[in-house]
């Protein structure tokens, strides 16, 4: 019977595994290269020939921001903007001219290396503006910015469209990227990799270790004055099989969850069907069926099953042959669960003493 319960609790376990293992799938396919770039690290953008750029994640040092060609921003309701981001000239030390994308967080530093290359490049200051070493990715420039990029040249320049193709990339440093996606981002997801990957062990290992029937088993301590291994696997064997559910003559075992557990039916008093539906802004995300099984020490035990049909049918079989369970939910009964326990345990006898008056009543009519 444990090795059993054993085996249903990591076949239990199998959604939960294929569902962090289709995360983890995907997690790869977007971060995978990004995952790899940051392990290695940046390399020295002046140590590429003009091939070897492209999607390269790099460390240089900025000497000079040449201008702004391009503004992101968030417009509100009031009318308020607000900068997300900034896109800029700078040149490489291939003697090409790219593009320089960074978000809100670096505008103080970009703006005042792009003021100090102003005051620079007109003699204002003799002294040159302060490098800034930065680490990212060299990406393609998006549409949008594409666009906003070669019109600067060809508008905001006096260089012929062989000169802007000779010596621009259509391609931009984004600063704080790794691949595709900002650092930030990428950590996030190689950490919730890595809890996915952590789960996935730790399940098996309780899995396959017997930890998920642990509750069984200290059950059977529990009650060694009565119960022993043999009586419950006989019970178990002989029981009636409703999804993860074994109802036996003398004890019910269920699941909540991954784990493994067992009530005895003489010790139950109430049982019904609970569903809670789960939201998320608004929208319905999944509903969670549950039995709910309340003993004679009130204390309260779930089993986790797929469908209504099949609690019901659980809820049903206890009932007929446990005629002392309170079968169903309704607040009233709850109340008196709470406040009036004697009489909460009185209801199936005065349910079946009304029965069994109508029975007579009826009987009695029709002799007459």
């Amino acid at each position: 019977m444990l090795e059993l319960l054993k085996k249903q609790s990591i076949k239990q376990s199998r959604k939960i595994i294929g569902f962090s293992i289709g995360a983890m799938i995907l997690i790869l396919i977007l971060f995978g290269s990004s995952f790899i770039k940051n392990f290695k690290g940046p390399v020295d953008l002046n140590s590429l020939s003009l091939d070897e750029i492209p999607n390269s994640y790099v460390e240089y040092d900025i000497d000079f921001i040449y201008d702004v060609f391009a503004e992101k921003y968030n417009e509100y309701e009031d009318g308020r903007q607000e900068s997300t981001d900034m896109y800029y000239i700078i040149t490489l030390s291939q003697e090409k001219i790219i593009a320089l994308h960074v978000d809100k967080k670096h505008f103080y530093t970009t703006q005042k290396l792009y003021e100090d290359s102003y005051d620079y490049i007109t003699q204002t200051t003799l002294e040159p503006p302060a490098t800034w070493k930065v680490k990212g990715t060299i990406n393609k420039l998006d549409e949008k910015p594409l666009e906003y990029y070669n019109s600067y040249f060809s508008e905001a320049t006096s260089f012929t469209p062989e000169e802007i193709e000779a010596l621009t990339m259509p391609y931009v440093l984004e600063v704080g990227y790794v691949g595709k996606y900002d650092s930030f981002m990428i950590n996030i997801a190689f950490v919730l990799f890595i809890i996915l990957l952590s789960c996935i062990l730790l399940i098996l290992f309780q899995g396959l270790s017997g930890i998920y029937i642990n509750p069984i088993k200290k059950y059977i301590k529990k009650h060694s004055d009565s119960v022993n291994i043999e009586r419950l696997e006989a019970d178990y064997l002989n029981g009636k099989s409703i999804d993860n559910v074994k109802v036996g003559q003398n004890w019910t075992f269920f699941f909540n969850g991954l784990r493994a557990h067992v009530v005895k039916n003489e010790d139950l008093i109430w049982i019904y069907r609970q569903e809670r539906t789960h939201r998320f802004y608004g929208l319905n995300i999944y509903q969670m069926k549950s039995l709910i099984m309340l003993t004679k020490d009130k204390k309260k035990h779930i089993a986790t099953l797929k469908d209504a049909y099949d609690i019901d049918y659980v809820i049903e079989t206890l009932s007929q042959d446990h005629p002392h369970i309170v079968t169903g939910y309704s607040d009233e009964l709850a109340k008196c669960f709470k406040k009036d326990y004697e009489t909460f345990i009185k209801i199936p006898y005065a349910n079946e003493n009304n029965t069994d008056n109508n029975q007579e009543s009826a009987t009695t009519s029709e002799a007459e």
